[in-house]
């Protein structure tokens, strides 16, 4: 077992814990938040566009937090040596 490689990946696992908390706050900042429609368009498109861009966003943060974080896992099961879980699919 490799000792850097286990901390390696916790490292990254939290590191991706922390993102994924970063969007949380965002999401409740973000959703929350009271802002002037985009010039140019009504007062209701303006609003949807402006929700649809943070859900858009969200979204994409709290992909890429957990896809690190999952990352992290993977390193460390690797470095403790142990294989991989294979899925099944079912007909």
């Amino acid at each position: 077992m490799d000792k850097g490689a286990r901390i390696a990946g916790l490292a990254t696992f939290v590191v991706g814990l922390v993102l994924m908390a970063l969007v949380f706050m965002s999401a409740s900042r973000l959703l929350n938040a009271k802002d002037v429609p985009p010039v140019g368009l009504t007062t209701i498109t303006g609003e949807l566009y402006v929700l649809l861009t943070r859900i858009l966003s969200l979204f994409v943060m709290g992909f890429i937090a957990s896809a690190v974080a999952g990352r992290g896992v993977q390193m460390y099961q690797a470095a403790r040596g142990k294989p991989p879980v294979e899925r099944r699919e079912e007909a």
